[in-house]
């Protein structure tokens, strides 16, 4: 329920936001300015054990190689 209410508070912003910028063009920007955007497994999915989350694959292949991950530990 949580991911649904996510999804579609994301899809109002960005609507939301094309509207606001319909005035502004490519000449608004310096030469070479260069658009862009990302998202990544950890911002979307969520974290291992939360929520019923099992491990993805990639959480598996960062642990079995003992490589940097966003696991969050209490001190």
């Amino acid at each position: 329920m949580k991911r649904i209410l996510s999804l579609i508070i994301t899809i109002l912003l960005v609507l939301a936001l094309s509207v606001t910028c319909r005035s502004c063009g490519r000449n608004d920007f310096p030469k070479g300015f260069t658009f862009g955007s990302a998202t990544s497994a950890y911002q979307w999915e969520g974290a291992v054990d939360e929520d019923g989350r099992k491990p993805s694959v990639w959480d598996t292949f960062l642990h079995s190689r003992n490589l940097t991950n966003g696991d969050m530990h209490s001190m």
